[in-house]
């Protein structure tokens, strides 16, 4: 994957009602990759970083990451992507951790 930054492509990701599992190869810094944007505000996955993934993308000088989404079981069916609050959401790194 790698994502490139601030794509408009992600946030149909996370509005997506049949994507349960979403899993990014990108950076750990904002700027380089992804759309931190839709990660903080979509309320329906649960994200983390899987530390052990991350640390095998290779060449390591790149500071990648591997960000694992998956859909929370309490967000339902009925939850999509909120796009008016920009501080909702957060992750947590590590394995086996996931919070929002």
């Amino acid at each position: 994957s790698w994502p490139p930054a601030g794509n408009s492509f992600e946030r149909e990701v996370f509005k997506t009602r049949s994507v349960e599992l979403y899993i990014v190869i990108g950076s750990r810094h904002e700027t380089a990759a992804g759309n931190w944007s839709a990660y903080r505000r979509q309320r329906a996955f649960e994200m983390h970083e899987d530390e052990r993934c991350s640390g095998l993308v290779l060449p390591l000088e790149l500071d990648s990451a591997v960000y694992v989404f998956r859909r929370s079981e309490a967000a339902g069916d009925d939850v999509v992507l909120d796009v008016t609050d920009g501080a909702a959401g957060s992750f947590t790194k590590g394995r086996d951790r996931a919070t929002r």
